[in-house]
């Protein structure tokens, strides 16, 4: 077990007694070995010894010596040795902080270290928490505390403390400690009784944790009690003990009398007695008096709306209170509506925590039209419950001021991943347009509809808001469309991004309305006016998604480039598709992988016919792709292949369902448009220079077409006809169809027929026929 040692102790050889060097004259600082020490002994800092700076008040964790003084007896333990050292080497100690956290340290042990303790003049902190001390232990310190005369903070959390050594604690008078925690013991009724007796005399002591130790009605009436003559205490938490409707009046009189206290932990817990509405109610009557109290946490009681009710009263005469919690406090849309009443008028209240409630939409507009009559909240919590279980925030407040950082005001959640990034704050002011911000991001912050309802309140109000991301969030249908109420309100606001919010089509319908009827905004996605290309390939764009996009395409004088490759846009490709007749600036258009099907394909076909813009287009699919280009769809690309003289590159590779009768139609195609490189499945390259028409089932009728375009086409220089997850395969027929149109082609360079079990024929006729011009030929 490790331990902390002043900087300036000697280190001695660990095989050998320690002899305390002779005084000299003037006090000589030895300076301890490290090279002799293992590396083990530093696991853990806080710090590196590298990087501990040369003063005076330095701590070492986790060093270890086995030395022991002239004359004294062995120690046996490392706790025992440092407290013994400590206690000998007195007027020499320059350590301020003794970390013994969850050393195992014993109850004997304790003793040695009460000895330091009772002798040492520089220590001011002293840490023993989770350790077996028990109340033996705890006398030990108590005893020390009574000459102790430099100690200011001492922890003692979850060291199995009873009443015996909470009495002992209190009688001591701790001495001259300002920070206290006890949380975690068992001191119950009697234990608190005794503090209560302590704080009635004690001038030092201003922060007091009792938390979590089984203190009931009686113990917290007794603490109010001596709270109400103490003039320290300014910080106390008696968080998740057993408050009742007589605690929670003891405490509410003590607040109307007690100006000191500055911040209240009375928070609860799953497992806890907790404070029903009326007696918080009963609580709630001190509240409005009191003049002193800042923050305030009533968490996890069942507060409701009567309890909320009350709440909001006493805010309303209430003028000092900044931050209060009531997370989990059962609340519903009366509690919300009557707490927002009297919130709309409140100057002091900085951070309202409202998550875990019973807030609907409903509530979420109602204080939403509280922020924008309140003018001092900057913080609000208002995350939600999904199924029982703690959800990602919902809406995360902020304070936050001109150039200090960002500061969350949210507890993590149970079971959160700390891996994960952590959502980025909200900050109200800005959306309100107090602080006078151009762009605000709140992508990827699990908004919701209930956040929409509070964003549709405050938006139209901000007449400096121009840039704002919203874009992978879970705004939902409801939440699209409450977007779309407030956009004619928002007459500064240029860029919106709503990408990825699961709009669905009617919420992405109301969105794209509204955003017809405005003037200045300018983009759904964030898309820049300047901006030529768009590439979001592989981002799980949906149709609704792709709705928005097309609105981009349609208004952007600037794009050349459109890649939504490796989406699930489906029908939401016809609005893109329609954009870019309108807009006759793309040049590239990449819709593979996304299931256009027949709709789609139809409508490029009719683009085809009249674009003179566009020069490459991508329609692949995937092998697993359900809504493929079929006969309907097929046909209207090749109508529009037929009078199309811009296209240079068409990919149709995987489209499986497009077997030799279309073939036949776009060879046809091919060959009165010669600028398509690739027709039928001749198809752009997608690696280094590979026209691929993978997956295909193209037969031998299919290849007698292809044959027929080959031997009129000469722009065509690679053709992928790879048939390894196809079912159909080519016969000697088709096989010599090929050969045949290779001898009087004069620019293929590559041809795949692997997987389509064509025999030797081709292999003999094409090499000679094709003049040695055709390099590969994989079969």
């Amino acid at each position: 077990m490790g331990c902390i040692v002043s900087k300036s102790q000697p280190v001695e050889s660990k095989d050998k007694p320690f002899v305390e060097p002779e005084k000299p004259e003037k006090p000589i600082e030895a300076q301890p070995n490290l090279e002799e020490q293992p590396k083990e002994d530093f696991e853990g800092n806080d710090r590196n010894r590298s990087n501990v700076p040369d003063n005076d008040e330095t701590q070492v964790e986790n060093f270890v010596t086995t030395e022991e003084t002239e004359g004294a007896a062995p120690c046996k333990s490392t706790v025992m040795q440092t407290a013994f050292m400590y206690t000998k080497r007195a007027t020499l100690e320059v350590v301020t902080t003794m970390d013994l956290r969850f050393k195992d340290v014993s109850v004997e042990e304790m003793v040695g270290v009460g000895d330091m303790l009772s002798v040492n003049k520089a220590l001011t902190c002293l840490m023993l928490s989770g350790n077996n001390i028990d109340d033996k232990g705890a006398a030990s310190i108590a005893k020390a505390l009574e000459k102790n005369s430099t100690l200011t903070k001492l922890e003692m959390f979850r060291c199995q403390i009873r009443v015996e050594g909470a009495r002992c604690l209190a009688e001591s008078g701790l001495g001259v400690i300002t920070t206290a925690d006890f949380e975690e013991n068992t001191l119950g009724d009697e234990g608190a009784e005794a503090f209560c007796e302590m704080l009635k005399t004690n001038t030092c002591l201003s922060d007091l944790n009792l938390s979590c130790n089984m203190i009931g009605n009686k113990g917290t009436r007794m603490l109010a009690a001596a709270l109400e003559k103490n003039a320290t205490i300014k910080t106390l938490s008696i968080r998740q003990n057993y408050l009742g409707e007589g605690g929670a009046n003891a405490l509410g009189d003590m607040l109307s009398v007690n100006s000191t206290l500055l911040k209240l932990d009375l928070s609860a817990s799953p497992l806890c007695i907790k404070m029903d509405a009326k007696s918080v109610g009963l609580f709630a009557k001190g509240l409005t008096s009191n003049r002193g109290l800042k923050e305030l946490d009533l968490s996890w009681h069942e507060i409701g709306n009567d309890g909320a009710k009350e709440l909001g009263d006493a805010l309303k005469r209430n003028d000092t209170l900044e931050v209060l919690k009531l997370n989990y406090g059962n609340i519903g849309l009366k509690g919300v509506t009557a707490l927002a009443k009297q919130l709309e008028d409140n100057t002091s209240l900085t951070a309202l925590h409202l998550g875990g409630n019973n807030i609907t939409l409903d509530g979420a507009m109602v204080l939403g039209d509280m922020l924008v009559k309140n003018v001092s909240l900057k913080v609000l919590e208002l995350w939600t419950t999904e199924d029982g279980n703690q959800a990602g925030k919902a809406l995360n407040g902020v304070i936050s001021n001109k150039n200090d950082k960002a500061r969350m005001l949210s507890q993590k959640d149970e079971g959160e991943d700390d891996t994960q990034p952590k959502p980025k704050p909200i900050p109200l002011n800005d959306i309100k347009g107090t602080t006078g911000v151009l762009s605000v991001d709140l992508s990827n912050q699990s908004l919701k509809a209930t956040d929409a309802a509070l964003l549709s309140k405050l938006l139209p109000v901000n007449t400096s808001l121009t840039q704002l991301n919203l874009s992978q969030n879970r705004l939902g249908e409801e939440g699209g469309k409450l977007m779309a109420q407030c956009l004619s309100g928002c007459e500064s606001l240029s860029s919106l991004n709503l990408l990825y919010n699961d709009l669905e089509q009617s919420g992405a319908e109301a969105v794209l309305a509204a955003f017809d009827k405005m003037r200045n905004l300018k983009t759904l996605c964030g898309v820049s006016p300047e901006q030529s290309v768009i590439r979001l390939q592989h981002n799980g764009l949906k149709p609704w998604d792709g709705m928005l996009i097309a609105a981009d395409i349609r208004f952007n004088p600037n794009l050349t480039e459109v890649d939504l490759s490796y989406n699930k846009i489906g029908y939401g490709a016809n609005s893109v598709i329609e954009s870019v007749r309108q807009r006759d600036t793309v040049v590239i258009l990449k819709l593979g992988g996304n299931g256009v099907g027949d709709p789609g394909a139809a409508a490029l076909g009719e683009v085809l016919q009249k674009n003179t813009a566009l020069k490459e287009l991508e329609l692949w699919n995937t092998w697993d792709s359900t809504d493929m280009i079929g006969d309907g769809g097929a046909h209207m690309l090749a109508a529009g292949l037929s009078t199309n003289s811009t296209l240079q590159c068409l990919d149709l590779h995987g489209v499986s369902r497009l077997q030799f009768q279309q073939s036949g139609t776009l060879s046809t195609a091919g060959r009165v448009n010669p600028t398509v490189v690739n027709t039928c499945a001749v198809i752009k390259r997608i690696w280094g220079g590979f026209e691929i028409l993978r997956t295909n089932e193209i037969g031998d009728e299919g290849a007698q077409a292809l044959a027929d375009m080959l031997m009129t086409n000469s722009t065509l220089q690679e053709l992928d006809l790879n048939g390894v997850n196809s079912n159909v395969k080519l016969t000697s027929v088709g096989a010599c169809a090929l050969s045949s149109a290779l001898v009087g082609n004069k620019g293929l360079t590559l041809l795949d027929l692997c997987g389509k079990g064509i025999q030797t024929e081709i292999l003999q006729l094409a090499p000679y026929g094709h003049k040695g011009r055709l390099s590969n030929l994989y079969n």
